[in-house]
This record gives structure tokens, C-alpha cells and sequence, in this order.
């Protein structure tokens, strides 16, 4: 039997169909309460009315999914270089209120508007280089890798 307790569903697997309004709420009509907010879907409402309504719904964000080049730019050691720094920012907070973060290398077809972390060796090299093993990992998916 299906346990909704435990499920989660993916924002961008629902950015055809709904806005974010719409999938929060949607995802909350049919008992579920988690997903993944997608960049995209959360701007169209803003960060301060996208808070609101995830939290009126009740609804727990289980990620954040950002990432790619900076609009026109083909500077993809300077993207990787940036996006290894944000994420090295994030670790102290993250470890402190005791979450875990995931790297997840994307098909690099996608690096444009995706992930700049485009296979599992530099994945890898991240995770060495932020020396967090307690609270940072690799996330695969078969498909995107």
C-alpha cells in the first residue's frame, strides 16, 4: 500500500500542467505534502508569496533545484567555479540545522539552464573538495546522467 507520508513529487514534472500555486495546492488536494521546488515555478510567484503558500498548505520542500550558465554566457569553468562556492556557502548553515545536500551531475546537453556538474567525476571532485561527507552526497539519476 501506498504510504503518501513518504512521497514526494517533483515540481518539473509538473511545470507544463500547473503553476507553482497550482501544483502546491494540487499536491496538498491529493494528500501529498512534499515536493521539489523547481527555480522557475517558484519566481513566478516570488520567494515571499511562494513561502506563503507552501507553508499554508502545509507543504515540506524536500529540494531546490538551480542551476546552469548566467543568461549569454559560455563560461563554463567560471559557472562550475561559482556554482562550487555557492554550495560551499550553504554547508555550515545546512550542517547546523542538520540537512543533508546532494550534488546531482546532469547530462551536459543540459548544462545551458540546468547543471553546470555535468558527470559523476567531478561530482566526485566536489565532494572532496567541500571535505563534507557528513552532510554532503552524490544524487544519481540513471536518466539525467
Amino acid at each position: 500500500m501506498l504510504d503518501e507520508s513518504r512521497l514526494a513529487i517533483h515540481q518539473v514534472t509538473l511545470r507544463e500542467q500547473w503553476s507553482f500555486r497550482e501544483s502546491v495546492e494540487g499536491l496538498t488536494r491529493h494528500g501529498i505534502h512534499q515536493t521539489a521546488i523547481w527555480r522557475e515555478k517558484l519566481h513566478e510567484e516570488g520567494v515571499r508569496e511562494g513561502a506563503k503558500i507552501l507553508r499554508d498548505c502545509g507543504m515540506r520542500v524536500t529540494g531546490f533545484c538551480v542551476g546552469g550558465l548566467e543568461p549569454d554566457s559560455k563560461d563554463i569553468a567560471g559557472a562550475r567555479a561559482r556554482a562550487l562556492e555557492a554550495f560551499a556557502r550553504l554547508v555550515p548553515d545546512a550542517r547546523a540545522a542538520g540537512v543533508k545536500l546532494g550534488i546531482e551531475p546532469l547530462h551536459p546537453m543540459i548544462c545551458n539552464s540546468r547543471s553546470v556538474l555535468c558527470t559523476l567525476e567531478q561530482a566526485n571532485d566536489w565532494c572532496d573538495q567541500l571535505e563534507a561527507d557528513d552532510i554532503v552526497g552524490i544524487v544519481v539519476d540513471t536518466y539525467a546522467v
